[in-house]
């Protein structure tokens, strides 16, 4: 116990102390504030305090109503496999939370494409009136979704925490304790 009542033994008790709860504290905080960020992605950005519409969300409204349009396309003997294969992989990757939002963005942007296509070629189709309006409220509906995409403020969030968190030595910390940050659905 003598020691223990050592001047410098205690002086360097204490700053072990002091950088042991520092450090813990800066880990459990940069993480909670990434994971925070990152889950924006499912469950929406608070901007001037309202919620936006999450890109999870509108990202499975888009499929649910391309597999809508594809019924459509089926009617008239359009080739809709790409589409389908696309918003299959783009549910996959929605379904998998731990998915990171570039990720995601990579097969939306699969997805997109043969999605524009389908619409490309249901629109040079001669359509039954019937068919017609339920296209018109479809793509209406699908731009409403890329619209909602577009303004959700996800991206703006990750940008604003990788302004702070890239900064020394808070990148620093973040790669010393292997902490993932927010990635951009971009």
């Amino acid at each position: 116990m003598k020691f223990l009542k050592n001047p410098f033994v205690a002086v360097l008790l204490s700053l072990l102390i002091v950088v042991v709860s520092t450090t813990l504290s800066v880990d459990l905080k940069l993480s909670r504030k990434a994971e925070n960020v990152a889950n924006g992605f499912y469950e929406g950005v608070r901007v001037s305090g309202t919620v936006r519409t999450p890109v999870a969300s509108s990202l499975s409204d888009l499929c649910d109503a391309a597999d809508q349009l594809a019924v459509i396309a089926d009617n008239y003997g359009l080739d809709t496999a790409s589409m389908r294969d696309g918003a299959e992989a783009l549910r996959l990757s929605l379904g998998r939370r731990n998915s990171d939002a570039h990720a995601v963005y990579g097969e939306y942007g699969r997805f997109n494409q043969a999605l524009l296509v389908l619409e490309d070629a249901l629109g040079r189709t001669d359509l039954s009136d019937r068919h017609s309006g339920q296209l018109r409220d479809l793509k209406d509906r699908i731009e409403h979704d890329r619209e909602a995409i577009a303004a959700s403020g996800y991206n703006e969030s990750v940008s604003a925490f990788l302004r702070i968190g890239n900064r020394f030595p808070t990148r620093q910390w973040a790669d010393m304790f292997d902490i993932a940050y927010p990635t951009q659905f971009a």
